[in-house]
Parts: C-alpha cells; sequence; structure tokens
C-alpha cells in the first residue's frame, strides 16, 4: 500500500512539475525558424533505372533557406500541442555528361537542365512528459512525441528547349518520437527531440522511412525565447501510385543549422 502511495506522489508530483515548466514557456505561444539546408542522396523514377545524384547530376549543390513556422498550446496535465509549416526549396544548374530519363522525358547529353526540389510538410505533435525540480543538476525533461505528418514535394526538371517533368508525392503518415530537455542555468536549456515513422503500403503502394531530428540550445527571457541547433530530416520512399512516369523514389538527407525566435504569452 505504501509502495501504490509512493508511486501515485511521485507521478503527480511529475505532472505539476511539468505542468509547472509549461506555465513558464506559457501556455500559447509562437516561433519562426530558419533553417539553412543541405541535400544529400538521389531521386529516379520508375520510367528509369537511373538513380539521379542530387548534387553531380541535377546540380543542387548551394545551401537554401527553410521557413518554419510554429504555433503551441499548452494545456496542464494534458500536454502540449504544437502545429508547424515547413517550406522551401533547392534550386540548380548542371550540364548532363550522359542522356538521363526523368518522369516520362528523356534529357539528352551535353544539355544543361534546371532542377529544382521543392518541399513542404504541415506537422501536428501531442507532446507529454515529466519533468524533474533539478535537485542534483538542472531540471530536465522527458517524454513522448506523437501525431501527424503531411508532406508534398515536387521534382522539376526542364530546359531551354521545352523539354520538362515534375513528378511529385503527398503523403500523409503518422509519426511518433521522444524528446528531451535539459536546464543548463534559469535561462538556458539544452533540448532535443526526434520524431518519424517507418511504413510499408501504407497509404497504399507507398513505402519508406521518414525521420526529423533537432537539437539545440534555447534562452529565454521573459515571454521571448531565442535558439540555434542543428537537423537532420532524412527521407527515403517509394510512391508507385499512378503511371509509372509518376512513380518517384528518393533517398535524401536534408541537414544544417537553424536560428529560432519565439514569443510565449
Amino acid at each position: 500500500m505504501k509502495t501504490g502511495l509512493a508511486v501515485v506522489w511521485i507521478v503527480a508530483a511529475g505532472l505539476m512539475m511539468g505542468a509547472e515548466a509549461r506555465a513558464q514557456d506559457g501556455s500559447f505561444g509562437v516561433k519562426w525558424r530558419r533553417w539553412t539546408a543541405k541535400i544529400d542522396g538521389d531521386v529516379r523514377t520508375e520510367d528509369s533505372s537511373q538513380d539521379l545524384q542530387v548534387d553531380s547530376t541535377l546540380g543542387l549543390t548551394d545551401r537554401e533557406d527553410f521557413n518554419e513556422f510554429h504555433l503551441f498550446l499548452n494545456l496542464p496535465a494534458v500536454g502540449s500541442f504544437n502545429f508547424q509549416i515547413l517550406s522551401g526549396d533547392f534550386q540548380g544548374r548542371r550540364l548532363l555528361e550522359s542522356d538521363v530519363t526523368f518522369g516520362g522525358t528523356t534529357f539528352p547529353a551535353n544539355t544543361t537542365i534546371e532542377s529544382e526540389i521543392d518541399v513542404t510538410s504541415y506537422t501536428l505533435l501531442w507532446q507529454f512528459g515529466l519533468d524533474t525540480p533539478g535537485v542534483l543538476y538542472g531540471r530536465a525533461g522527458l517524454g513522448i512525441v506523437a501525431g501527424l505528418k503531411y508532406i508534398q514535394a515536387e521534382a522539376l526538371l526542364r530546359t531551354e528547349d521545352g523539354r520538362e517533368a515534375s513528378p511529385d508525392v503527398k503523403v500523409p503518415m503518422p509519426v511518433i518520437g521522444v524528446y528531451g530537455r535539459l536546464f543548463l542555468a534559469s535561462f538556458l536549456s539544452i533540448e532535443a527531440q526526434i520524431h518519424g515513422v517507418r511504413i510499408s503500403n501504407f497509404p497504399k503502394d507507398v513505402s519508406g522511412l521518414l525521420f526529423d531530428a533537432t537539437i539545440g540550445f534555447t534562452a529565454r527571457y521573459k515571454a521571448l525565447s531565442g535558439g540555434l541547433g542543428y537537423r537532420l530530416y532524412r527521407i527515403a520512399f517509394e510512391d508507385k501510385r499512378g503511371d509509372v512516369a509518376d512513380q518517384i523514389s528518393a533517398d535524401v538527407d536534408l541537414t544544417g543549422l537553424f536560428f529560432e525566435v519565439g514569443l510565449a504569452f
């Protein structure tokens, strides 16, 4: 009986401390993140056996800026809800050394192609966990993350003589993960989160792996916050829906530093 009461007391205390920590972050807020990302990997469509390297073949060698907007709501004993919109694109040019077939179009050797990959994602996450009081070290938190992510991406290739291909993919998927936070001082914390999923034939004819991982430092002053960190966004999938020329596969990593500013109420 005493053991059961002790467990109940520990859980209740954790919930209260978690609620207190969320209250310090504010019950409602917004955040803007600027992520400077580099893309590595390859893409192809099922009408060709060629894996097109995004850097050496498509010329996507520059880092590009992505914007991400967060809207969050914290509810005591329920957790945090976070809605995110991420948007950006990669653009490049390259003189082809050999013939390339992509999206039902053949681009001949010695032709200069303009290439572009657009990525937009919408994410709704629920976050719930417990915070420690920081007796031995700084206050810390650990919990789970679950939600839904909707990704839409388009790969565009075109030439000056009018050849063009632009297969795209639109996939909703559930995600699950974990987060952690450690306060190094009353105003400064290090935070990490990873969420993702491996899918097989869900939606029908779509399989692959996705995970989104971030780690960084966050500083707070009253209602304001600012941060700096690093992100790895991995997308590896096969989309067999539609015609052969529209069936697209990709195995890419988006990586880079980000900074962010936020306001909590």
